[in-house]
């Protein structure tokens, strides 16, 4: 994006038109993190999980206007309830395509997600980053987010099992 031109964008949750253009978005997050190889993620799967009375995962997309290409994305989900018994929001994937960061539009995808807890009567978000991610630890800080270091994040590979 050239520092001349003003970004036209604007967010909303996904449709079922979005889908090649969303699941373009996801891969080039996969690549970017590193597990392109283990992506399996389907235009199927998106739509029997997604676009359904009762989604499994909030989806937004941010359109450019004039376009009308779709330029980033944010998944994120519910955990029903946690010690507080409240629901816990969890930011799963948040992607701006490189020609249109630093231009309000990562923001405006985090303020939906937000906005979305919010109506869930979500006690907080959380969202992982890669510990080598320093520009999206800086974005992250610029929206009061803070590391949650009482915790680590730990998985176990449930095909190893």
């Amino acid at each position: 994006m050239r520092p001349d031109i003003t970004p036209s964008f604007h967010v909303r949750r996904f449709v079922e038109q979005d889908l090649p253009s969303l699941l373009r978005l996801m891969k080039a997050l996969a690549e970017f993190e590193g597990y392109i190889a283990d992506f399996r993620v389907t235009e199927h799967e998106i739509i029997t999980r997604g676009w359904t009375d009762h989604p499994k995962f909030l989806g937004l997309v941010a359109q450019n206007s004039p376009s009308e290409d779709l330029i980033g994305m944010a998944i994120a989900y519910l955990v029903p309830f946690s010690y507080d018994l409240r629901p816990v929001a969890i930011l799963k994937e948040l992607y701006v395509e490189p020609g249109w960061r630093g231009g309000g539009v990562g923001k405006s995808l985090f303020n939906g997600v937000i906005d979305w807890a919010r109506s869930e009567g979500c006690s907080k978000i959380r969202w992982d980053v890669l510990q080598e991610n320093d520009a999206a630890k800086r974005f992250y800080r610029s929206l009061d987010g803070q590391p949650f270091t009482p915790w680590e994040s730990w998985v176990l590979n449930m095909q190893s099992t």
